[in-house]
Parts: C-alpha cells; sequence; structure tokens
C-alpha cells in the first residue's frame, strides 16, 4: 500500500529541480554597481564577459523556528561568452558571505546602502550566519545556464528592491535575484543582444517571453580541433542539423568535465523533447484520432493540422481580443457564470483566549459553535490556544461537552492509545519476519520520518525528541486503521500537528480526525484524487475555460500538477504557520466540504497566463507551479 507505487514519480518529487551547476573560469571586469557592458572581445582567453553587475543577492525561502523565512546571498550576476555559446551567471560573493553578511526575515526586508545587506522588519527579524560548510551548500551554489535555455523572465512591476525571477525551457523556475542597487535594466539590455525579448501580452505581472536570435545560433569549431571519430559523425549528419556542431563539440567537452551533471541534464532534456517536442499532442477531446504537433501547436498553425474529423467536433480556431488562440470550444457545463472580476480582501483577527472563554460557560460547553467557525474561517486561531481548540473543532470531543466529560473521554481515548502503542511495540524480530505488511509499512514510516521537516528546530538532529514522537504516531495509527496502514504525505500532515499540540496523545487524535476528513486522498485505488482532479478541472472550465482549453491541448486537463496540492492540503504550498491557517479555515466547514478545490484553483489562476504564454506542457507545469509556489504563497495578512 505504498503510494509511489502507482503515483507517477515526479508527481511526488518533493524537492526543488536545481538549475544546472557548471564550473568554469571567466574574466574579471572592474564595473560599477549598476551594471556595465563591455565590448566583444576576441582574443584568445578561454571565456569573454559580455555583461557584469555586482551586488546582485540570490533570494532563497527556508523554514525558520515557526515560520518561512528569506535569506538573501550577496554575489555578481554576468553574462560570458565562449566558442561554444552565451552564459548567464551568478557567482556568490564569498567575502561578504564569509563576513556573515546575510540576513533572513520573516516579514519583509529593505537592501540598504553598505556593502552588507540590511533588513528592517516589524517583527521576527533574526541574523543567519552563512558559512561555506556543508550545511550552506545549497546557497553557495554557483549558477550557468545556456542563455537559449531561457524561455521567459518576470520583472514583478510592484517589487521594492527591484528583482528578476527566470523560467527555463522545462519550466523550471530559479529562485528570485535581488538588485542590491539600481534594476534589472541592464542586464535585459544586455540579454537583447542575443535573445529576442517581447513583453507579455497582459504583462500585469511583469511577464516577458524570449525567443533566440538567428545570428546567435552557435558556429561549427574548426575541423582540426576536432577529437578523432568525431568528423566521421559529422559526416553522416544531415545538412539541416550540422549547424548543431558546436553544440556537439561542447556537450563532449563537457562529459569529459562532469560526466555525471552533464549526463543528467542530456538525458532530461531529451526526456523533455520526447514528451512534449516530438510526440504528438491530442488536441480534440472525445478520444479524436485527430492529432496536432507540439511544434505547430507552438507555432500557432493549428489549421494546417485539421482534418474533416475538425467539423464533425465543432473546433473554434478564432483568436480573442488578448490574442491566445481558442483550440476548441471546451465541453458545455450547462452554466454560464458572470466575468470574473478580482479584488484584495483582508482576513480578520484569530480566535483570541479572551474570545474563546467567553463562549465557554461555566461548565465548559460551547454557546455558539457556528459563531466560532466564522471566526476562525475568516481569521485563524490564535497559537497559545489551537491545542484546546482544534480537538472541538475537528470533533475529537462535542462542543456540548462539559470540562468534567472532556477530561474523562481523554483518559479513554490516552488507554486506547497507550494498548494500540503496544501492540507494534511488543511485536518481536522473529513475529516481524513473518508478517510483511507490518514490515513494510514500518520501513515506509522510517524512512519518512527520518527526512521530514527536518528543518524545523523541533524535528532537528539525529536523536530528535520530536522524530520520535511522531514515528510513535505513525506506528500506532498504522494499527489503528489497518486497512490503510501508512501511505507516503502522513507524515507531512502529523508533523504540523504535533509541533504545535507538542502532546504525543492529543496529536494522534487529531491526527485522527484530519484523516478522517482525507483518508480517501491515500487509498490504494486513487478514486478520491482523482475524483477531486476531475471536479477541479470542471470547476476550472466554468472559472476560465480558455486555460482548461489550453490545458486539455496538452494533455493535462487531468490536472495531475495540483495532486500534491489536493493530497497533503496545501503543506508544501505554504510557509509552516500558513498553512496551520489555511488548515483552520478547511477544518470549519465553511463555505462547503470542497472549498480546497477552489483554493488550489486561486493558486493556478496566479499562473495561467505564465503558463499558457511559456506553451508549457504536463511536465514543465509541473515542474513550474512546484518551483513558484515553495518560494511565493502565502496567505492574506490581517489589516494593519
Amino acid at each position: 500500500m505504498v503510494l509511489s507505487k502507482v503515483v507517477p514519480r515526479s508527481l511526488w518529487n518533493f524537492r526543488n529541480h536545481q538549475a544546472r551547476i557548471h564550473s568554469s573560469a571567466s574574466s574579471k571586469n572592474d564595473t560599477d554597481m549598476e551594471g556595465s557592458l563591455s565590448p566583444d572581445l576576441h582574443h584568445d582567453c578561454e571565456t569573454d564577459m559580455k555583461f557584469e553587475q555586482r551586488g546582485v543577492c540570490q533570494k532563497f525561502s527556508v523554514n525558520g523556528k515557526r515560520r518561512k523565512e528569506t535569506i538573501l546571498i550577496p554575489g555578481n550576476l554576468s553574462i560570458t561568452e565562449n566558442k561554444y555559446g552565451e552564459y548567464i551567471e551568478w557567482k556568490p560573493d564569498e567575502s561578504k558571505v564569509k563576513n556573515g553578511n546575510a540576513e533572513a526575515s520573516s516579514s519583509g526586508s529593505k537592501l540598504g546602502a553598505s556593502g552588507g545587506i540590511q533588513f528592517h522588519a516589524s517583527k521576527g527579524n533574526e541574523r543567519v550566519e552563512i558559512k561555506p560548510d556543508a550545511s550552506s551548500k545549497e546557497f553557495l551554489r554557483p549558477i550557468k545556464i545556456e542563455l537559449p535555455e531561457i524561455r521567459s523572465f518576470i520583472v514583478p512591476p510592484k517589487a521594492n528592491p527591484r528583482e528578476i525571477i527566470f523560467i527555463l525551457s522545462d519550466g523550471t523556475t530559479l529562485n528570485p535575484f535581488i538588485f542590491e542597487r539600481g534594476s534589472p535594466e541592464n542586464l535585459v539590455i544586455a540579454l537583447e543582444r542575443s535573445l529576442r525579448i517581447t513583453k507579455s501580452r497582459s504583462n500585469s505581472n511583469g511577464l516577458y517571453m524570449v525567443g533566440v536570435r538567428k545570428e546567435s545560433a552557435p558556429t561549427m569549431p574548426p575541423s582540426g580541433v576536432l577529437p578523432h571519430g568525431v568528423a566521421e559523425i559529422l559526416g553522416v549528419l544531415p545538412p539541416e542539423h550540422q549547424h548543431n556542431v558546436g553544440q556537439l563539440w561542447g556537450f563532449m567537452k563537457e562529459m569529459k568535465n562532469d560526466p555525471y551533471a552533464t549526463a543528467c541534464t542530456t538525458l532530461a532534456k531529451f526526456g523533455h523533447m520526447a514528451l512534449n517536442g516530438e510526440l504528438p499532442i491530442n488536441v480534440f477531446p472525445g478520444g479524436s484520432s485527430t492529432q496536432v504537433t507540439d511544434s505547430v501547436l507552438r507555432n500557432g498553425r493549428l489549421e494546417e493540422s485539421l482534418n474533416s474529423d475538425a467539423n464533425e467536433l465543432e473546433a473554434d480556431y478564432t483568436t480573442n481580443e488578448e490574442g491566445y488562440e481558442v483550440i476548441f470550444k471546451p465541453e458545455k457545463i450547462g452554466v454560464e457564470l458572470p466575468p470574473l472580476t478580482y479584488f484584495r480582501t483582508f482576513r480578520g483577527q484569530p480566535l483570541s483566549q479572551e474570545q474563546w472563554l467567553n463562549y465557554l460557560d461555566h461548565e465548559g460547553r460551547i454557546s455558539n459553535m457556528n459563531e466560532i467557525r466564522q471566526i476562525v474561517f475568516y481569521g485563524g486561531v490564535e497559537p497559545t490556544i489551537r491545542r484546546h481548540v482544534w480537538p472541538i473543532l475537528l470533533g475529537v470531543h462535542d462542543s456540548k461537552s462539559t470540562y468534567e466529560e472532556r477530561q474523562c473521554q481523554l483518559s479513554e481515548k490516552t488507554c486506547y492509545y497507550n494498548r494500540m502503542k503496544m501492540q507494534w511495540a511488543t511485536i518481536s524480530e522473529d513475529q516481524e519476519e513473518r508478517f510483511s505488511p507490518f514490515r513494510d509499512f514500518k520501513s515506509l514510516i522510517e524512512k519518512d520520518v527520518s527526512r521530514t521537516d527536518r528543518t524545523l528546530d523541533y524535528f532537528k538532529g539525529e536523536n530528535s525528541r520530536g522524530t520520535d514522537i511522531l514515528r510513535n504516531i505513525l506506528m500506532t495509527y498504522m494499527m489503528y486503521n489497518f486497512n490503510l496502514g501508512y501511505v507516503q504525505g502522513m507524515s507531512d500532515i502529523l508533523a504540523p500537528i504535533l509541533m504545535e499540540t507538542q502532546d504525543e496523545i492529543l496529536a494522534f487524535w487529531v491526527f485522527v480526525k484530519f484523516m478522517d476528513l482525507i483518508e480517501t486522498n491515500f487509498e490504494m485505488s486513487q478514486e478520491g484524487m482523482q475524483r477531486q482532479l476531475k471536479d477541479s478541472y470542471t470547476l476550472l472550465q466554468l472559472v476560465d475555460p480558455k486555460f482548461s482549453a489550453y490545458l486539455e491541448a496538452c494533455d493535462a486537463s487531468n490536472m495531475y500538477f495540483a495532486f500534491r496540492w489536493l493530497l497533503i492540503w496545501f503543506k508544501r504550498e505554504f510557509s509552516f504557520q500558513d498553512t496551520l491557517i489555511l488548515w483552520e479555515a478547511l477544518w470549519t466547514g465553511l463555505p462547503g466540504p470542497n472549498f480546497h478545490l477552489f483554493v488550489g484553483l486561486s493558486i493556478l489562476e496566479q499562473h495561467s497566463t505564465t503558463i499558457m504564454e511559456n506553451k508549457f506542457g504536463l511536465s514543465e507545469i509541473l515542474r513550474h507551479v512546484n518551483d513558484c509556489n515553495e518560494n511565493r504563497l502565502r496567505v492574506n495578512p490581517h489589516p494593519s
């Protein structure tokens, strides 16, 4: 009963896709902080510097003690060129990093005028010392990317300080680059030398599309420098592919320098081409055999691929006012919504301890549970009273129960928990050898517990008490619900509950009630998940027919890229505290039991323009939304 055996592996890849890392020498030019453009250089040096801008920080989002924090690593951004191509590079400024000039903030940041980085936040300001040791390698890795790999970039119009976010051809979204002084304008000007840059049709989010200029295609190196055997290979290449010889020569050198990274990158590119560049894509719903290749879809030449079946399916090939081509008419649902409007809303204040006590009578009964649900839905719960409110909200205790009745219930549930815990704890190794389902569940729990939220203080360390309790609860739940047992993702659900309650017994029963709500997410048949994904697409057809038509054309109407969102209720998409606020709202059951589907739609709407204008396929959409969400989503703040 292991979920990863059924779900495609890419759907459960919780780790961010890392940009390709190269190590190569580059010449250094003295430039000012605004960035400078250097003339084309033609000496015999290995690498030419085309552009350099100092004071460009890479922005990372990490889990802090109680919330997601931002870390800025100072560095330099440059554009370089060698005989194999042009690259954009970022390298950390080791002099500043070694001096500890990297800080983190949970509520906001402002770049100072000094060489270091200063944060001014209303609360939660915390200095983080960044040193080049094993724990900080991910922050200190240089980045080097071929310019043709850039598909688009975003310059958020209201960002201060200015930042730029690159989106690669495989859907990967890099961490934002923050400009300590100046803006990305000079960088964009330098990129325009080699790339064709156009504004997005809507451009409301600062999106710019990127294409490769024909004159920047790689040139063939002299035949005399080719290694033995390459000339013979080139002799059998078709004429239309012989202009790629420079790339082949560069590939062979990279294979020699770093075979593992080069092989992984090449295989990833090949897989991307096989899935999204060469195979035909079914444009029409209903299982029609009429197909159009991905290249035709990307060039907008759909009419040339149609046959007589198109009329029977009532395909519509009009272009709307925003310039998007409607590939086909979405399936009629029988409901027509008014035009979509956007407005900013603010959350209310969280349920306070004073309010909570006012709703309790002298025996502990809750006078008006509906009002409490309304307050929690709009504002959440103050952290200090969550261990008291959550059991009532989820139904561990009845809202009409007294203090005495709840204490009696808790005593009974404690005995029940300890009895189940003893059942698995007393199974001998000899018994375990003949109990394969138990052995498999236990092994999977051990693996998942060892990698669940280990960046949080409560679960840090080899002999963490929090990790031990997490393991105990998951093993006991396996005994409580042996039909379901344990499935990957349950540890992600339990960890925030345990960290907030700090009580093994209470965390177990809150977890049990939460699992009662989402148990179908983890069933082997996946019928519950398939139903939710299908319902999400139906809602999308109502809310955004144009985008739903695009997903259908890309064979992405199965909504697999939203699988992780629905499986663990967006736990990986928001910070730790924002996840708890969202869960509390969903636990109220307001405005209905499927409100989490609308949360998923709101996330998807943030990416729809970027996805369509970049012409992403299913694998690219999956990578893009996962990369973006982990750094940029947050629950609306309370009004100040």
